[in-house]
């Protein structure tokens, strides 16, 4: 039986998907069972994720009628076999300690039941532009969840004992697309939350992301997953109709990806989308300038948070 099992849904995930599967089988903890559910893909998706578990033993597909990504997710919880459970998504890419590092944390912090990791937040193309910073301690974690503000402990970086989700009766889909925020309201009330600093998790932020789709709908259930977990814990209502600030909503404009690539380092991304900004509007001097300088940096700097 594997320590880890890592649940995996995947919709019309062709493009990334196999990035995705493959950083999680090169991960330096090995013992591991992915569990794969096609949600009734109708791309090459389910060809992809079959191709790479004929040659991986590792790799357990599932193949279903499009049902939605909250029921398959309790499946996957169903069928794990192993003591922790692991999210990833089909257009994220795992940095290889990912899952050791986790797992060294659970052990020496048996309080804790689950732990997620900050993020570098790419593009379509897999360029890194931002990092996300999140709080490491149970306190602020939850304080924020609580609040209204997701993205404390970011959904796609999830390790969870498998006991303590399944205690607490797993995903529950009325609360969709919110459901990350609800699971971990309830996960906090049976043991700590907690988060590596470090980005251990390629976040990738592209035109047809769940996140990007869904937050209309999102924001309308924020209310009454804060009111139930403020009435199960005794705590007073009071107004929650709030933007949810998720803090992987990240702007697609190409001048906004600039200054936030420069902000964190990544000249070279910074430089793509000052060329974008030019190509957009090609009579404005400062375009220009802006590109000149990012490429200067690039190509004298390169990248300091990446290390080149």
């Amino acid at each position: 039986m594997s320590l880890i099992s890592v649940v995996m849904p995947v919709y019309n995930g062709e493009r990334f998907v196999r990035d995705a599967l493959e950083s999680v089988l090169a991960q330096s903890f090995t013992d591991q069972e992915v569990l794969v559910f096609d949600d009734g893909s109708t791309d090459s998706s389910a060809e992809i994720i079959s191709s790479i578990a004929k040659r991986d033993r590792r790799v357990v597909v599932h193949l279903r009628d499009h049902q939605g990504y909250t029921r398959l997710l309790n499946e996957g919880i169903t069928l794990a076999r192993g003591e922790f459970l692991a999210r990833m998504d089909a257009d994220d890419v795992c940095e290889s300690e990912r899952f050791a590092r986790q797992l060294l944390l659970l052990a020496e912090h048996p309080e804790v039941v689950a732990v997620g990791t900050g993020m570098t937040i790419i593009d379509e193309a897999g360029d890194p532009f931002s990092v996300t910073c999140p709080p490491v301690n149970h306190a602020d974690i939850d304080a924020a969840h609580l609040s209204g503000r997701g993205g404390a402990l970011a959904h796609p970086t999830l390790m969870v004992r498998a006991d303590a989700i399944r205690g607490i009766g797993g995903y529950r889909p009325e609360f969709e697309p919110a459901e990350d925020l609800d699971l971990l309201l309830r996960l906090a009330e049976v043991g700590k939350l907690a988060n590596l600093p470090e980005p251990l998790l390629r976040y990738r932020v592209h035109s047809q992301m769940t996140s990007v789709v869904k937050r209309e709908r999102r924001q309308k259930v924020l209310p009454s997953i804060i009111g139930d977990a403020r009435n199960r814990r005794g705590l007073s209502q009071y107004d929650i109709e709030r933007t949810y600030a998720d803090g992987t909503a990240l702007s697609c404009s190409p001048s906004r990806r600039c200054g936030q690539a420069f902000h964190s380092g990544f000249y070279r991304t910074a430089a793509k989308y000052a060329l974008r900004c030019c190509w957009d509007a090609p009579l404005v001097p400062s375009n220009w300038c802006r590109w000149v300088r990012m490429k200067y940096l690039s190509v004298r700097i390169g990248d300091r948070v990446a290390g080149t």
